[in-house]
């Protein structure tokens, strides 16, 4: 399958062959071009779209990294105790910085 890869902020813009009619949201484009900003954030929730011209779907607006996961009870849960399994530095952050950089003159 030949396809050319364009990176848009965090969408990529892929062309695909015509020959494949993925069971997406599908537009023209012209109404694409209306509405870009629009497909571009329906692509960044995960909703993959279609560009057609002349019927035949020659690109596709996909994110280049997965969605999200949403913050759950559990992994809220797991991150508590990872902080409370690593090690004391003694202090804040606010005084180890001043330190360092009193260290420095």
């Amino acid at each position: 399958m030949m396809f050319r890869l364009i990176s848009i902020a965090r969408v990529a813009i892929i062309a695909i062959d015509s020959h494949k009619r993925p069971q997406m949201g599908t537009y023209s484009l012209t109404q694409a071009m209306g509405q870009l900003s629009r497909l571009v954030d329906e692509a960044l929730t995960g909703e993959p779209v279609i560009i057609t011209r002349h019927g035949k779907p020659v690109v596709t607006l996909a994110p280049t990294q997965p969605a999200p996961k949403p913050l759950t009870g559990e992994y809220l849960k797991e991150m508590r105790g990872r902080a409370r399994a690593r090690p004391s530095l003694g202090s804040d952050s606010v005084t180890l910085v001043r330190e360092m950089r009193d260290e420095e003159r």
